[in-house]
Parts: C-alpha cells; sequence; structure tokens
C-alpha cells in the first residue's frame, strides 16, 4: 500500500504553485492548479530534479497550447 511521507510546495518558473506529495515507495507525485493550468503527474523512478524538468517541460507545452 502505498502512502504520503513528505508534502512540499514549490514554485515552477516563479508564477505556478505545485503540490509536491512523496510516497513511500519513491513515487513523486506533482500537481498544479494554478492561474488557468491544471497538471496532475506521478513519477517513478524519478529523482525530484529529472521530475520538475519534466514538469516544466509540461508546463511550457501548456502555455503555447493556451494563448
Amino acid at each position: 500500500m502505498n502512502y504520503p511521507i513528505d508534502y512540499d510546495t514549490h514554485y515552477i518558473f516563479g508564477k505556478y504553485l505545485a503540490s509536491i506529495m512523496t510516497y513511500n515507495n519513491g513515487c513523486i507525485e506533482i500537481e498544479i492548479e494554478d492561474k488557468g493550468i491544471e497538471y496532475k503527474n506521478r513519477f517513478h523512478l524519478y529523482s525530484l530534479a529529472q521530475a520538475l524538468k519534466k514538469v516544466r517541460q509540461d508546463i511550457r507545452y501548456l502555455e503555447n497550447i493556451k494563448d
């Protein structure tokens, strides 16, 4: 059974507030619901730095679609 062991927040590009949940199996879940952007993804076998890099790429894509 997976259960959260850590919760944190982080700003993406200094404007989108991301909720970061770390689970006991090493999974990282990042969720953003801020300023018109809705994003949620769960990363398996990623470090936090790798997961945040992927989130930044995804947010850039979503910003371009939104314009």
